[in-house]
């Protein structure tokens, strides 16, 4: 199972967050509503979500990108969607109590497939995009169908039917839920061959969409423009904003006199030759991150492996030390077993991260005994979350900021960074606070202090860190400062 795969409350949970920020997700559709495997994410990027749930999902093919809901509408952005997801989708949200309407749309923001009912109560289907797309041919239905010296041509009114289709797909969302009841009962009886009853429906669509179209086009195509102006503004603005922040003073001259052209554009309203600028100058400045990216953040080395015969063997012993302590009422006792079956599960999956963290939960939770020494698992893992909370606050902040770096490591949280020292510290401070006597606690620090003095290392070289601290977007960050105090409190907890 994917670690990002949802379902019952975890799902409704993420949709109600979808309803605030745009999600990353992943579709895996199974042979039926109960196999589908749907993914979301707050932090990860779209095609590692996908990769994820993909490799472990019942189908072969995924479908990936960002998710936002708006009401009871949830939308899909996705490079290559797949047939008939929007109509699956939302069989599955039916299924784990999200009930939703469905909307995929394609890279450059059209329609792909929807699967929409307009809530007029009647608990008529929606069409999906095979019932809506009549043939070319209609079929002779008992009772129903026309004589067959029609002289309507079922080819050319399903042209017909498809063009209206276009043009209704592209109006917005209340418009369109008005007339696409009207569409779904054409595509019916073109299909039934009542072609004459079908080609009058389609006459009254055609008088709709030219009403709707000449009361409101000159107020749309303002709207429209005057949203892509202030869209390009924005963007403009953003862009100067990252460019007055960059080291290089001689690329950031260049990219300032750029900006400068761009604005007299924006005050002109050219906005064809402003969007072409703002491209090109964001175009220059990804380049340039990408190259100090390269440099800024090496591959890290792989983690040293896990004994998770040893985690088991400590697990083990603090399950065994529950029944032992006195003083404990049922509800206390039953929630420290349920750490440690958390415990258990984690290392059965072989998610040792997971399993540390739950070892040193329970350790945490049995140590208030006089004189024992403070457990240092718990100073680290309290940092590592408060940090990681603060990427959270960067990423929020970082939609479309254009700056690749800062948006790799946010995405991915602390742990990207991290990953290999972040293991071999963590391990480190379980076997310290595992140690059972004076010997094999000398024996747990020398190892723990090699740890210790590699992540220091990093903090305080690392030019990653002071990136994100300094960030141009302003999100106000001391992680470096967090980790820094965490390491510090751990070397005092060692010297008592």
């Amino acid at each position: 199972m994917s670690d990002f795969a949802v379902s019952g409350g975890a799902l409704k949970k993420l949709v109600t967050l979808a309803r605030k920020t745009s999600l990353s997700f992943a579709f895996n559709p199974g042979r039926g509503s109960d196999e589908h495997m749907f993914g979301l994410d707050k932090r990860k990027a779209p095609d590692l979500v996908g990769r994820s749930v993909k490799k472990s999902g019942p189908g072969a093919k995924v479908a990936f990108g960002t998710c936002s809901v708006d009401g009871k509408l949830m939308t899909l952005v996705c490079e290559d969607p797949l047939p008939t997801m929007a109509k699956k989708l939302k069989a599955f949200l039916k299924l784990n109590g999200a009930p939703l309407n469905v909307q995929v749309l394609g890279p450059d923001g059209s329609v792909f497939e929807s699967d929409i009912d307009d809530g007029d109560g009647d608990g008529t289907k929606p069409a999906t995009s095979e019932e809506t797309a009549p043939v070319d041919k209609p079929s002779a239905t008992a009772g129903g169908a026309e004589p067959a010296d029609s002289p309507l041509d079922a080819g050319a009114l399903s042209q017909r039917f498809k063009a209206l289709k276009l043009k209704i797909e592209a109006l917005s969302n209340p418009q369109r839920g008005r007339l696409s009841a009207a569409m779904m009962q054409a595509a019916a009886l073109i299909k039934g061959g009542k072609l004459t009853t079908a080609a009058g429906l389609l006459d009254k669509l055609d008088q709709a969409l030219a009403s709707v179209t000449q009361s409101d086009g000159d107020q749309v195509q303002q709207g429209a423009a005057d949203s892509k102006l202030e869209k390009l503004r924005l963007a403009h603005a953003r862009l100067t904003e990252l460019v007055g922040a960059h080291r290089d003073e001689g690329v950031k001259g260049k990219l300032q006199q750029a900006l400068g052209k761009i604005r007299q554009m924006l005050h002109s309203g050219d906005t064809e030759a402003s969007a072409k600028g703002i491209k090109s100058v964001r175009t220059a400045l990804q380049k340039v991150s990408r190259a100090a990216q390269d440099a800024a953040v090496p591959e890290p080395p792989p983690p040293p492996p896990i004994n998770l015969a040893a985690l088991r063997s400590q697990l083990k012993d603090l399950a065994n030390q529950i029944m032992k302590v006195d003083g404990l009422d049922t509800p206390e006792r039953e929630a420290l077993v349920a750490l440690a079956q958390d415990g258990s599960a984690a290392l059965k999956a072989q998610d040792p991260d997971k399993a540390i963290t739950h070892i040193a939960e329970l350790r945490e939770a049995l140590q208030p005994i006089p004189g024992q020494i403070p457990l240092t698992l718990p100073i680290w893992r309290h940092a590592k979350d408060n940090a990681n909370e603060q990427l959270d606050q960067l990423q929020d902040a970082m939609k479309n900021s254009g700056v690749p770096l800062l948006e790799r490591i946010a995405d991915v949280g602390l742990n990207s960074a991290t990953e290999s020292r972040l293991v071999a510290l963590q391990v480190g401070l379980l076997e310290f606070d595992a140690a059972a006597d004076a010997d094999a606690r000398s024996k747990a620090e020398q190892t723990l202090r090699a740890a210790m003095q590699n992540m220091r290392s990093f903090v305080e070289t690392s030019p990653i860190l002071p990136l994100l601290d300094a960030n141009p977007l302003k999100v106000p960050l001391k992680i470096k400062a967090t980790l820094t105090n965490a390491l510090d409190e751990i070397d005092r907890a060692l010297a008592v």
